[in-house]
């Protein structure tokens, strides 16, 4: 009896065994430098999908002091890859993502990814300038040397403990505005990796006006719960401006926030045989 169940314990062991095999994976490899072709270690390795990342590995992959990395257990795949490390200096936004194929095999897909220099950080002072009062909800344009630039907005970045980073050792144009102000620009020939660079500006308020007026029959009686409707003769849109108000028992109305320019307004009710075509 004893000789019958072990025979039938190796068999269906051998069954088995086919559906247990392990799931077949790659792997990514390489090394980070920096401009001069130094090691850069300390720098976090993501490689990602919609599916699979390396947010699922612990501890996170991190180049080692000779600035290289190894990832394994990546499922067979096209990725996107990125290195970067915001405390250190290098926070990866201003360089293309790697693309990166990894097959199903032992020998690792390698990579190098060049973080450049370590940015410049950038300490704002913004105030109104009719006010002199500190301004909220700054963004900053930073756009450096023959590369896409990039919008950043400054308080979320603080509350992270983050001062806006910027490209060193490139030519390098700023932009700082806020919402409601103008902007001023800021032009550098190059910033020094790890320094501060401090920016002192007075934004003043874009200038908006209004049109008020009333809308009357042709007997010239007030015609309440008519339509206004406004249309900028200009080359730019209204902004924050209404583009449709209502008259009020008085046949009053307001167009509050208009940017300077000139404009048509078309009555219409539409009920009371008022159409704007006339």
């Amino acid at each position: 009896m004893l000789s019958r169940l072990a025979t039938h314990g190796i068999v269906a062991a051998a069954i088995l065994a086919p559906l247990l095999a392990p799931a077949q994976t790659g792997c990514l490899s390489g090394n980070v430098i920096d401009n001069t072709g130094a090691p850069v270690p300390g720098i976090r390795i993501t490689v990602g999908d919609n599916v699979w990342t390396t947010g699922q590995i612990s501890p996170e992959p991190r180049s080692d002091e000779a600035g290289q990395f190894r990832i394994e257990g990546i499922p067979p795949g096209d990725y996107n890859a990125n290195a970067f490390n915001d405390q250190l200096g290098y926070p990866g936004i201003w360089w293309p993502v790697r693309k990166v194929s990894i097959a199903d095999s032992p020998i690792c897909t390698n990579v190098t990814f060049n973080v450049r220099s370590r940015t410049a950080k950038l300490k704002l002072t913004v105030t109104d300038a009719t006010t002199g009062q500190p301004v909220k909800d700054i963004v900053v344009g930073v756009f450096p040397g023959n590369e896409a630039g990039l919008w950043l907005h400054v308080e979320p970045l603080l509350s992270y403990g983050l001062p806006p980073q910027v490209p060193s050792l490139t030519k390098l144009r700023v932009v700082v505005t806020a919402k409601g102000y103008s902007s001023t620009e800021f032009k550098f020939a190059s910033l020094v990796p790890g320094a501060t660079q401090e920016i002192i500006t007075a934004l003043f308020p874009k200038h908006r006006g209004c049109i008020i007026g009333v809308a009357v029959d042709d007997s010239f009686a007030p015609v309440a719960a008519a339509k206004i409707i406004l249309q900028f003769m200009g080359t730019v849109s209204v902004g924050d401006a209404p583009s449709v108000v209502t008259t009020d028992n008085s046949g009053k109305f307001t167009l509050d926030n208009l940017l300077p320019g000139e404009y048509t307004l078309y009555p219409q009710k539409e009920s009371d045989g008022f159409s704007w075509f006339w």
